[in-house]
């Protein structure tokens, strides 16, 4: 049997289910490509027409959650790059009330008509009375304010916050023995992608830092220049299909590929340390109001950026729930 076919329909989504079909492939492996859009005619309908491939074993082992989003396969729940927080099996908390705002005092009407507004008498330069200047005690300073209120939690969490900003990566890192041909190959490999793209005035970098599980070396390449926009896409879209085409090929080049993560012009350095001050607020919230609270649906690695950014705090800690998109992060208290 073929691994590959065009085939027609009414609209998209029929044309590829007839290929799959025919191919007996599951959408995860398989490659569509679109070849024609259905329209109408003055005589007439012009159906659909896609192409459908069988995607390279080695492309449907990657372990890109991107990919996975695409062809709406569900999230797995076990064997993930980052699950060391995800435990779904655990019970489920019962849904907590949000508390309801006080009511609003409202000023007593006045006599005005229809709930029309009274009008207020301008006060004219020189005439009216006064109204009298409230006092207030002077605000302490910094220094204070400070002392005032660093007790010990707030210190522990201060702490925290500090220990994962970053303004930039740390090329001093040495390189893990017996990773240094493959930290030449993924240079070289994106410095040429790069060229084929035709982007000019760059620098690769590189530095080495420890994943999640804390059990093997994570390898993050950084590109830096002039004008790099283009490159990181709306909301890093573009940022996310370079990473995915890198891994590919480091899987194929690379004996004993490390993980990889890609950056350029410090886009995602930026990214996870907005989410890790998002994460820290999120834990101070429910340290106050003494109950767990569930953070919108992320992606993995969003995960992953929480967890490890909250991970040595002293009063919270982060579980996994949920499956596929709708997977969360919910921070409770120790």
């Amino acid at each position: 049997m073929s691994d590959s076919g065009e085939f027609s329909g009414r609209t998209i989504d029929d044309a590829i289910a007839e290929g799959l079909h025919v191919l007996g492939l599951t959408r995860a492996e398989a490659d569509i490509e679109v070849l024609q859009h259905p329209r109408r005619k003055f005589l007439g309908r012009v159906e659909a027409l896609v192409r459908v491939s069988r995607l390279d074993d080695l492309a449907t082992e990657l372990d890109f959650e991107d990919q996975q989003e695409v062809v709406g396969q569900p999230e797995p729940a076990a064997d993930e790059e980052w699950n060391d927080w995800d435990t779904e099996d655990e019970e489920e908390e019962p849904p907590l009330r949000e508390p309801q705002a006080a009511p609003i005092a409202t000023e007593p009407d006045t006599g005005t008509r229809s709930g029309r507004r009274p009008r207020r008498k301008r006060n004219r330069r020189g005439k009216g009375r006064q109204q009298p200047q409230e006092h207030r005690a002077p605000r302490a300073s910094g220094d204070d304010r400070g002392r005032q209120t660093l007790d010990p939690e707030t210190r522990s969490r201060r702490n925290a916050r500090e220990m994962v900003r970053t303004d930039d990566y740390d090329e001093s890192v040495p390189t893990p023995a017996g990773q240094e041909d493959n930290e030449r190959i993924a240079i070289e490999t994106l410095t040429r992608m790069l060229e084929y793209m035709g982007v000019e005035n760059f620098q690769v970098k590189r530095t080495w830092t420890a994943d999640a599980r804390e059990s093997a070396d994570r390898l993050t390449l950084f590109v830096e220049g002039r004008h790099l926009g283009r490159l990181i896409g709306r909301r890093g879209a573009t940022l996310q299909s370079m990473h995915w085409t890198l891994v590919s090929m480091m899987r194929r080049l690379a004996r004993d590929c490390p993980k990889l993560d890609l950056d350029i012009d410090n886009y995602q350095l930026k990214q996870d340390a907005a989410l890790q001050e998002r994460a820290l607020k999120t834990a101070d919230d429910v340290v106050h109001r003494g109950r767990p609270w569930e953070m919108e649906p992320m992606t993995k690695r969003q995960r992953w950026v929480v967890h490890v950014a909250l991970k040595d705090h002293p009063e919270v800690y982060t579980e996994s729930e949920g499956t596929g998109p709708e997977r969360r992060v919910v921070v409770l208290l120790k």
